[in-house]
């Protein structure tokens, strides 16, 4: 019943949300495919390869720092603020298994907007490029790595901050 109130509720808000973010990723799609054609036509064929990897370079690296930042935020405040910690320690549940938990949700949090802003790049560059089907098959999971792995580092930063500092916890 929970999930027909939210429909019932908020329904048409959940629908704009969705139209607009699928018109966002398909705009996304070809403006970053008119910048691999304009890409391909302007910048010498010896140099393009260097170019590109230039471009994912600068991508990755700044959507790694993002989402390291970002998720040790988001696990700080699920882990060390939120008020159903405390409860989930009362669980016969290991503490590993509540940390994962929230891993991942801060995971999920923190990536969405690398996977919106980061599939519409990758494929546009795939159509623009012509790329082995195998590239298509990598993908998905090369994308699902690349977001936990950022994420464990600021996972790592926030237990080590909270280590260091401990007068800052409230658990």
């Amino acid at each position: 019943t929970t999930a027909a109130h939210i429909v019932q509720r908020y329904g048409l808000q959940v629908a704009i949300t969705g139209v607009l973010t699928l018109v966002l990723w398909i705009m996304l799609y070809f403006l970053f495919g008119e910048g691999f054609v304009f890409l391909r036509n302007t910048v010498p064929h010896d140099l393009q390869d260097e170019t590109i990897e230039l471009i994912f370079g600068f991508f990755f690296v700044t959507m790694m720092v993002m989402l390291a930042f970002s998720a040790a935020v988001i696990l700080y405040g699920s882990l060390f603020r939120a008020e159903d910690v405390a409860f989930c320690m009362t669980l016969p549940v290991r503490v590993t298994r509540i940390f994962l938990y929230k891993l991942q949700e801060a995971t999920f949090l923190a990536s969405w907007a690398f996977i919106m802003a980061g599939t519409p790049m990758l494929l546009a560059y795939a159509r623009v490029f012509d790329a082995h089907w195998s590239y298509y098959v990598v993908l998905v999971p090369y994308l699902v790595f690349f977001a936990y792995i950022p994420a464990a580092f600021g996972a790592a930063a926030c237990l080590l901050l909270v280590y260091l500092l401990p007068q800052r916890r409230r658990v």
